[in-house]
């Protein structure tokens, strides 16, 4: 709240009027948390940016249930997995109302992951059962040539010793 005086000489006299002005419009959201697709076991970091008059306060949501603590313009996913996934927004309020962000999906990438535990390397890969047409393949260098691994398993282990590898799963032209 923003207020004042204003003195003013006429004719009548000398008058002294107050005034008063009041921000009376909801936060502004100027940035929406994105939606992401992460790997098992990384983290998602939900960012939003938001003014308003006086103090902003934030509450994250997940799938419409409160996230008891989350009352800051960032949210981290410290560990995603299946737990996790879901959808994420966030309440922006101030002392004169809030606004609800759009809503941002958290997805966990189940098609290619490297699983690591000593003294082993493993790529889980999860092919859908309804397409046969999708292969794992692999290469000495990022740009290829690429080779189909014939009947891989899952999970298919990777040699750590050697040279380095590059693996893709993918569906052919």
């Amino acid at each position: 709240m923003f207020g004042g005086s204003l003195v003013t000489a006429g004719a009548l006299g000398a008058t002294n009027d107050t005034w008063e002005l009041a921000a009376t419009d909801a936060p502004t959201i100027n940035e929406q948390p994105a939606s992401q697709i992460r790997l098992a076991g990384e983290h998602a970091t939900f960012n939003v940016s938001a003014v308003g008059h006086g103090f902003v306060a934030y509450q994250w949501y997940f799938q419409n249930n409160l996230i008891v603590g989350a009352q800051s313009d960032t949210l981290t996913i410290p560990s995603v997995g299946e737990a996790t996934v879901g959808r994420y927004y966030v309440r922006v309020g101030s002392q004169c109302g809030s606004v609800t962000s759009r809503v941002a999906t958290l997805t966990l990438n189940r098609n290619l992951q490297l699983l690591s535990a000593p003294g082993t390397i493993a790529l889980l890969w999860s092919p859908n059962m309804n397409d046969t047409n999708v292969f794992l393949e692999t290469a000495d260098h990022l740009t290829g040539p690429w080779t189909i691994v014939p009947n891989p398993t899952i999970p298919f282990p990777v040699t750590p010793a050697g040279p380095a590898k590059f693996y893709r799963y993918r569906k052919p032209d």
